[in-house]
């Protein structure tokens, strides 16, 4: 995650920068740096954090005088990697540059630049994104900044500043926010509305391909050809968290509608040449050879996925994997062999019944893997190596998209174990990941049923107590389900698997009695379509999730959400957000607090 802000006006470019900044740690506070247009001369710093840039600042008087520049703040790479291979901006004798997203095709621009005489100091994408623009770079930035754009692969937005264009800033973006601050005699270039706070309300929001052309009494909007754009200005509000929320009524809407672009951000950066690539990682090479059994400990929604990933591994890899709660493995005297990677999952890093499991897995002497989200966060840093989840700032308690992107990197290390191991050749483990990638499109095919979501979420609001049953890998997924109904709409849950459900639960099963029952496995929905028959007779009312090929009769097809057919293995996508959705619109149609459910925190750190 990053976030950058630029400035062209009559104030002090470098504490409006600094303001800005501020504003924008929460998209990473780790690197920091600037650049400044002064006397014909770019001046830029790069510190660690944003007080440390302060301060270096402060010993150079003269950057006050600047009136225009940039600056941008980062999360920094996995430990074990130098801070400043992801330093911002950078700079070139003719310009400087600083952007947000991630460049998903930096290594082959890297190789192409490199053949052309640049080298480069770092292993940051945003130094590519600067030589290249330079390479481009013949006296007309508009010109410049489209040919680069048509060359640049992923999602991103970039600020830039010109030596021969004073007081002047350029943008362009691709698939990410980028925005023009309207102000009296001065304009901003921004990448979050957030740092336009205590400036300016009054914006413009650039589409993909829109170049921004910014001095202090001129905005104009061009197309890749250099015509002019008419732009609408909006008003943004008061209220930081509002401006982030967006359209959106509550967090836990967006991040589940986010979930395209971040499962996008975390995997396409691990994939070179159509494999899995585990580089930015820091992970050694031999990595995925060195093991023979995996023990994953986790909590709640981690725990889930640990289990997906328990199944992904085992399907491709032929690797056992052993799954364990972590507020269990940490009281009990655990047998590890040698051999074995512990992997610990966690949205904050910071849970403490996981971080006491991973210390008891330490002390085994056997290697530790964290897959965290927060940088910086403390299992991070204890662990022997992680992965980072690039889910972004997860606002809302009931986590969603945190979760998805956990489900990826599992997908992600199953196919490279089964590399590492003999099971899958670099042809079938492309394909597997080509699968991957377009399963990734389902999200959005979910999401265009909302209104129908909705609908089915207001029959199952007035009720007390509901079950959630699954076969395969519909089982985990329907744990992840009924907890996130519990969490947000107080409701009464339990998840089983379907062929246990007979043993037992369907005692409960009476008139009217609600079931949600997911089957998306195609070998298994014979066996699932009879569980639902057995219910719907001892009058049970089914909500049935299935995959659109499914033959479920006229009467299931009442009350049924269509999930998109997939492979499968990658069935759990559509599956994850067709029950999110049922719980978030679920909780809406009780009036719950669905952001802050009661009793329930981000991080369960006691």
């Amino acid at each position: 995650m990053c976030g950058f802000i630029g400035y062209t006006g009559a104030a002090c470019a470098l504490d409006t920068i600094l303001d800005g900044l501020s504003k924008l740690e929460y998209r990473g506070y780790d690197v920091s740096g600037l650049s400044l247009l002064l006397d014909g001369q770019i001046e830029t710093l790069q510190g660690e954090r944003l007080p440390s840039l302060t301060e270096r600042a402060a010993l150079q008087p003269q950057l006050r005088q600047s009136l225009c520049g940039i600056g941008g703040t980062r999360w920094a790479p996995p430990h074990g990697a130098n801070w400043e291979s992801c330093g911002v901006p950078h700079a070139t004798s003719r310009l400087a540059l600083v952007h947000s997203g991630i460049l998903e095709n930096s290594r082959e621009l890297r190789e192409l630049l490199e053949g052309k005489g640049y080298t480069f100091q770092s292993k940051s994408d945003c130094e590519v994104a600067a030589k290249l623009l330079d390479s481009l770079y013949a006296g007309d930035p508009v010109k410049a900044l489209a040919q680069a754009d048509s060359m640049l692969e992923g999602s991103y937005a970039l600020a830039v500043l010109f030596v021969d264009q004073p007081e002047t800033l350029y943008g362009i973006g691709k698939s990410s926010p980028l925005a023009i601050g309207l102000g009296e005699g001065e304009s901003f270039l921004v990448s979050d509305c957030s740092a336009l706070l205590g400036h300016t309300q009054k914006y413009y929001a650039l589409e993909d391909g829109e170049i921004a052309c910014l001095s202090p009494h001129q905005v104009q909007v061009l197309d890749s050809e250099g015509h002019l754009r008419s732009k609408e200005c909006k008003t943004a509000c008061k209220d930081l968290w509002k401006i982030q929320k967006g359209e959106y009524d509550h967090f836990m809407l967006k991040e589940i509608c986010e979930q395209t672009s971040v499962l996008t951000h975390t995997l396409r950066p691990r994939i070179y040449k159509g494999l899995p690539s585990f580089e930015m990682d820091a992970l050694p090479e031999d990595f995925f050879t060195r093991y023979t059994q995996i023990h994953v400990i986790a909590c709640g929604t981690a725990m889930h996925a640990g289990t997906l990933g328990k199944d992904f591994i085992e399907t491709l890899a032929h690797l056992p994997v052993t799954v364990s709660l972590a507020s269990e493995f940490r009281f009990r005297e655990p047998v590890i062999p040698k051999g074995t990677l512990v992997l610990a999952i966690s949205q904050s890093g910071e849970t403490t019944d996981t971080l006491a499991a991973l210390s008891v897995a330490k002390s085994q002497g056997v290697d530790t893997l964290a897959m965290v989200n927060v940088p910086g966060s403390t299992m991070a840093w204890q662990a022997d190596y992680v992965l980072y989840t690039h889910a972004g700032p997860e606002i809302s308690v009931a986590s969603t998209k945190a979760f998805m992107v956990q489900v990826g990197v599992l997908y992600l290390v199953a196919i490279e174990f089964a590399r590492a191991h003999g099971r899958m050749d670099d042809a079938q483990a492309r394909d597997t990941l080509q699968s991957l990638l377009e399963a990734i499109g389902s999200i959005g095919q979910v999401l265009n049923q909302k209104e129908l979501i909705r609908q089915q979420a207001k029959e199952i609001a007035p009720v007390e107590s509901i079950f959630y049953i699954g076969r395969g890998l519909d089982w985990p997924m329907m744990m992840e389900g009924s907890l996130k109904l519990k969490e947000v709409t107080y409701i009464h849950s339990e998840a089983y698997a379907a062929g246990e459900f007979k043993h037992g639960a369907i005692s409960l099963v009476a008139p009217g009695m609600p079931v949600v029952a997911l089957a998306t496995q195609q070998k298994l929905i014979p066996q699932m379509l009879d569980n639902i028959r057995e219910i719907s007779a001892r009058g049970g009312r089914v909500l049935t999730l299935c995959r659109r090929s499914a033959a479920i009769d006229d009467e299931m097809s009442k009350h049924a959400i269509l999930l998109p057919d997939l492979d499968d293995l990658f069935m759990p996508i559509p599956a994850a957000v067709a029950l999110q959705l049922l719980a978030y619109y679920t909780a809406v149609a009780k009036g719950r607090d669905v952001d802050t459910p009661r009793n329930l925190t981000k991080a369960v750190t006691e």
